[in-house]
């Protein structure tokens, strides 16, 4: 059951690259944008906070270079928390995604995507035009971590890389 499982999650993140490379991005305002979201690599704000439950692993012996399991972070939320959108950008997709829950897409132009999964629900719609601190969604308990979690990616061109390395840095609170 598990490897029908990572089976299907892994199938589900290859389409989810195909549609995230498929989409042709829309000009997003300079006032949204600004000097584009390469230039907030090390200082996207964390999209909620909480304890890291699961890290980003690449694992290149999957044919599409990914693996639905690690193409992102999972964070722990406390039960009122909701997700923000960590940059300004537009909604392309909002909606269930098999293996994600209930998602939202953000596009930050240039090629980069924000992802928040395991959703209760979502004010936003596709063509939404969110800022930096936009309310997303609030996380629900996950199926395999059996607390509310965030499900959070970061991916260029369709494919996942280490959303960490785009965050700030957590400054550890001294006792």
């Amino acid at each position: 059951m598990y490897e029908e499982k990572i089976r299907e999650l892994e199938g589900s993140s290859a389409k989810l690259q195909a549609m995230l490379a498929d989409i042709k991005s829309k000009e997003l305002p300079k006032s949204i944008v600004g000097d584009g979201f390469i230039s907030l690599k090390g200082n996207l704000s964390w999209p909620i906070d909480g304890e890291i439950l699961t890290r980003y692993e690449k694992n290149n012996e999957i044919p599409t270079g990914t693996s639905a399991l690690k193409s992102g972070i999972e964070i722990k939320a406390e039960p009122d928390n909701e997700a923000e959108a960590v940059a300004g950008g537009r909604v392309v997709y909002t909606d269930i995604y098999k293996g994600y829950g209930k998602v939202v897409i953000i596009d930050h132009g240039d090629g980069y995507h924000s992802l928040y999964g395991n959703l209760s629900g979502t004010s936003l719609e596709k063509g939404n035009i969110v800022i930096q601190g936009s309310r997303v969604g609030k996380p629900v308990a996950s199926k395999t971590l059996n607390v509310p979690s965030l499900y959070f990616e970061i991916r260029y061109k369709g494919r996942p890389v280490d959303p960490m390395v785009w965050l700030q840095k957590k400054v550890k609170k001294e006792s």
